[in-house]
């Protein structure tokens, strides 16, 4: 038998024990597999972001005066008005 047809032979019957070897990967139950399930927690309702957005732009709206006041108007009381305000636009 020539070379090739050696190494093809030798091919064929590792190929054909593979096949016959019992498969590792296969599960060891044959009951169908379950789909999951969601739970209904309301996660996929829409929110209605308006109103945050509209008290936001009200408050950027009231910060303007502020700023100037604040560098004219020296004192713990402005400063502490001065403070919150910018925290909680920014926050």
């Amino acid at each position: 038998m020539s070379v090739p047809l050696r190494n093809a032979v030798r091919i064929q019957r590792a190929l054909l024990a593979a096949r016959q070897m019992p498969r590792l990967c296969t599960p060891v139950t044959t009951s169908a597999v379950r789909s999951a399930s969601t739970l209904d927690d309301g996660a996929n309702k829409t929110h209605d972001h308006s109103l945050h957005f509209k008290l936001e732009r009200y408050f950027a709206a009231g910060m303007v005066p502020l700023i100037p006041a604040a560098y004219f108007v020296h004192g713990p009381v402005m400063d502490a008005v001065l403070t919150v305000a910018l925290t909680l636009h920014i926050h």
